[in-house]
């Protein structure tokens, strides 16, 4: 069964894009296509002009992904968010005010070197999550894929997270899947997949 059919569209820029649809309807397939876990059956994919053949690493330098729940090991929340990269003060300092962990490490005795147990079960579902968004926007790539990525904040956090993924995106192209319409609502592009397509709104749900 085919989840798309026929499907062109061209993201580019800095920006904020929303994807949205009912569950099931091939959000995370759209982003397994970007990310080269799936192959297209016909037609191709490229990211900043490179195709999954022959130059993944390439393109793998440009994406950064922060799954809906993402894999958090035993270790350090420093660790957690470097993820074997070389740590950097200021730009790690940012990816915490970015993920909006700032007040979360500051009530941690250790701050960031405070360890984390097996899954982060030691953190909140919220903590987890924003561990995991730090972990992405560390990365520095310019081109950010979030899954979900408000489904464990409160509502208050939300709407921080996603005004700082607004400056994010004015240096960055942010594509994020979501079922949030406050979320939608801040996006500069809402793009529904339905019935094997990929539709464009003309303005987020309100």
């Amino acid at each position: 069964e085919k989840v798309f059919d026929s499907v062109s569209v061209s993201l580019s820029g800095s920006s904020l894009i929303a994807l949205i649809g009912e569950s099931g309807s091939g959000k995370s397939t759209a982003f397994d296509l970007i990310l080269g876990f799936r192959s297209p059956d016909s037609g191709h994919i490229t990211v900043g002009g490179l195709s999954f053949d022959g130059q993944e690493r390439a393109i793998y330098d440009l994406l950064s992904y922060a799954p809906q729940e993402g894999f958090l090991f035993p270790g350090s929340v420093k660790d957690n968010v470097l993820l074997g990269r070389e740590y950097n003060p200021k730009n790690f300092d940012i990816a915490l005010e970015m993920s909006c962990l700032i007040d979360v490490i500051d009530a941690l005795p250790a701050g960031i070197e405070t360890v984390m147990s097996e899954d982060g079960l030691n953190f909140s579902g919220g903590q987890r999550q924003r561990i995991s968004l730090a972990r992405a926007i560390y990365a520095a790539r310019p081109i950010l894929l979030l899954d979900e990525p408000t489904s464990a904040l409160d509502s208050e956090t939300t709407f921080t997270f996603m005004q700082n993924l607004k400056l994010l995106s004015q240096s960055n192209l942010v594509i994020i899947c979501t079922h949030d319409k406050e979320v939608m609502a801040i996006c500069d592009r809402v793009f529904e997949v339905r019935a094997g397509q990929l539709i464009e709104r003309n303005q987020p749900l309100h």
